[in-house]
C-alpha cells in the first residue's frame, strides 16, 4: 500500500483497519499528497510509536478517528499537543482513557467535535484474572492453522488470549498465552 500514495495525490482521507506498515504509508502521504485532511485507524492498539508517528508526519491533520482503539492516557496527549489544527477527534469507545478526563478535556478544548463518549480507563467487562498456564513461541510464516495445529499439539483445550500481528501473516515471532479462567 505505501508504493500506492505517490499515485494517489489528491488523496485527502484515509481509514486504515489496524496499524500494520502505518508509519511507511503516513511517510509516503506526508510527501505525496499535499491535500491529505483525516486518518481513520479503528480498534487498533495505538502505541507510543504510533502516536509519534501520528504528531510528526501529520500535524496539520483536521480530522482524527480512533474509534474503539486502545491507548495509553499519555498517547492520546501527546496526539492533543502535537495535532493543533485538528477539527474533528472521535476517541469513543476507546480503551486507555475516562471520557470525563480532566486533563483530556482541556487539552482538547480548542477541538471544534471532540467525541470522548464511552472512552474508559480500563474494560470491566471483560476483566478475568486468567491464570497463566503455558507459553507457546512459533517463528517464521504462519497462519490461523498453523496456530491451531500448535495448540492441538500441545493438547491445549482453552486458548484465552493469542496475540496476532496485524496482518495475520508474517515472519516474526508470535507468542501464544494460554489460560485457564
Amino acid at each position: 500500500m505505501p508504493n500506492l500514495m505517490s499515485k494517489w495525490k489528491n488523496l485527502a482521507i484515509l481509514r486504515l483497519v489496524g496499524t500494520f506498515q502505518m508509519q511507511e504509508i503516513l511517510a509516503q502521504i506526508n510527501i505525496h499528497c499535499k491535500n491529505f485532511i483525516g486518518l481513520g485507524i479503528l480498534g487498533a492498539y495505538i502505541e507510543q510509536g504510533q502516536a509519534s508517528t501520528i504528531v510528526t508526519l501529520l500535524p496539520n491533520i483536521k480530522q482524527l478517528i480512533l474509534r474503539h482503539a486502545s491507548h495509553e492516557k499519555e498517547n492520546l496527549v501527546m496526539i492533543l499537543q502535537g495535532c493543533k489544527e485538528l477539527k474533528y477527534f472521535d476517541v469513543r469507545d476507546c480503551i486507555g482513557f475516562d471520557e470525563g478526563d480532566d486533563e483530556i478535556l482541556k487539552l482538547a478544548s480548542h477541538i471544534q467535535t471532540f467525541k470522548p463518549e464511552g472512552s474508559m480507563l480500563y474494560d470491566y467487562y471483560y476483566d478475568y484474572s486468567p491464570i497463566l498456564i503455558n507459553e507457546y513461541q512459533v517463528k517464521g510464516k504462519f497462519s490461523f492453522t498453523a496456530i491451531v495445529k500448535t495448540l492441538v499439539k500441545h493438547s491445549v483445550t482453552t486458548a484465552v488470549y493469542v496475540s496476532l500481528p496485524d496482518s495475520g501473516f508474517c515472519d516474526e515471532e508470535v507468542l501464544f498465552y494460554i489460560a485457564d479462567q
